[in-house]
């Protein structure tokens, strides 16, 4: 099981004599999603890629979809065993890195792959979802970056939202 369901996040950025500062340590509670406790935690996100390293806003909490549209998010998801999300998309190309345990990606076109601890994933708008059909809690960082809508046959493929 993953014992602490909170995030640490430490941020570091450059002070008023251009020194590298600790701006930020603390923990972070994760969001429920869900019916079996399974939770999300947006670690930090911008409005737009490349990101402006002397805006020391951060966006996370500005967040409305999956991703943020024209820039870039980070977020660490846990999800409970027996726990399947929705199918969704984003406009986005999320690179997920399976840090604890394993679980199922599905895609909407029916292939399923099984990912471990250590596996990555690049996600590029596709539609899928995930579902934890182990014992244990899986947990993924995702890293979200903007990207243009994917179009078929002069259709855009919009974002679904879970």
């Amino acid at each position: 099981m993953v014992e602490d369901m909170t995030v640490r996040r430490v941020i570091a950025q450059h002070d008023a004599h251009g020194h590298a500062r600790f701006a930020i340590d603390e923990r972070l509670e994760p969001s429920p999603i869900g019916a079996r406790g399974s939770s999300n935690a947006t670690v930090w996100a911008t409005d737009r890629a490349p990101a402006d390293n002397q805006d020391p806003r951060d966006l996370a909490g500005s967040l409305t979809g999956l991703g943020m549209d024209g820039g870039t998010a980070i977020r660490v998801i846990n999800v409970s065993p027996g726990e399947e999300t929705p199918m969704h998309r984003t406009i986005s190309v999320d690179y997920v890195v399976i840090t604890h345990g394993s679980i199922d990606l599905e895609l909407d076109g029916g292939d399923v792959r099984t990912l471990h601890a250590g596996d990555v994933v690049v996600q590029r708008g596709t539609s899928h979802r995930w579902i934890n059909r182990s014992g244990d809690w899986a947990r993924m960082v995702a890293v979200l970056v903007s990207a243009a809508p994917v179009v078929i046959d002069g259709s855009v493929l919009a974002e679904v939202h879970i």
